[in-house]
């Protein structure tokens, strides 16, 4: 009898636990569901979520290939205040230990639009990337050839050039709100609604300041479906 209770109570105890699972997975899918093009028309949006999308993984890769190569103009327009300031010093560090990250042959898996949301004079969207990449550092190593001499060469001394590995991330991006969408180049005459830096893609001089453009602010790491750690 007593092993018929106990048997009862484990049974309703994993049935429980399994239940709470159950709601906290679709509720942190819920919060991961795609924003519509006809949510984004209601936030005065004139723009498709899949041109958005686009765009936004454009950017993304950009930044990544703007570290590797130190474009340092590009990134100053590109990344909020903060994610500058810390390219800034591991580029410093990096320097001084004589090493040089490198992150290449970036290919999108995907790209979703999972939030849209405006706070205050903000307007703030969220997407949930995943994509795949090679990624190591190169560094200098001594070596010692068969006379014993001593060289000096470069090397990769972190992660695998030949290996590619996948990365997933919560990619929050943000910009001051707006009365209109439409942006004129008044040199070359190329429009614009979903801008994602402050100079002309066409012809390149200044059309809008930083603010009005959408600019990185920050990723969160995710797995499948949940979000895990901050990241830089």
């Amino acid at each position: 009898m007593m092993l018929y209770i106990v048997g009862i109570v484990v049974f309703t105890i994993i049935l429980l636990v399994s239940i709470i699972l159950l709601i906290y997975f679709i509720k942190d899918e819920d919060n991961l569901a795609e924003v519509t093009t006809s949510q984004l028309i209601q936030f005065g949006k004139n723009y498709k979520k899949e041109d958005f999308e686009n765009l936004i993984f454009e950017q993304y890769k950009n930044i990544l290939s703007g570290i590797t190569y130190e474009n340092y103009s590009f990134l100053k327009d590109a990344v909020s205040d903060e994610i500058y300031n810390q390219i800034l010093l591991t580029a410093k560090t990096n320097r001084e230990e004589q090493k040089e990250s490198i992150i290449s042959d970036i290919k999108k898996e995907f790209c979703k639009l999972i939030g849209f949301e405006t706070v205050d004079s903000l307007e703030v969207a969220k997407f949930w990337i995943r994509y795949s990449c090679k990624e190591y550092t190169k560094g200098m190593r001594k070596i010692v050839d068969e006379n014993g001499k001593e060289n000096i060469i470069q090397s990769v001394i972190n992660g695998n050039q030949d290996k590619t590995i996948t990365h997933e991330y919560i990619l929050f991006f943000v910009r001051s709100r707006t009365q209109t969408e439409n942006t004129l180049c008044p040199s070359c005459g190329y429009q614009s609604s979903v801008l994602m830096s402050s100079n002309c893609p066409r012809c390149d001089i200044e059309i809008v300041p930083k603010k009005m453009h959408w600019v990185f602010l920050k990723k969160i790491s995710a797995d499948l479906i949940r979000k895990n750690k901050e990241g830089i």
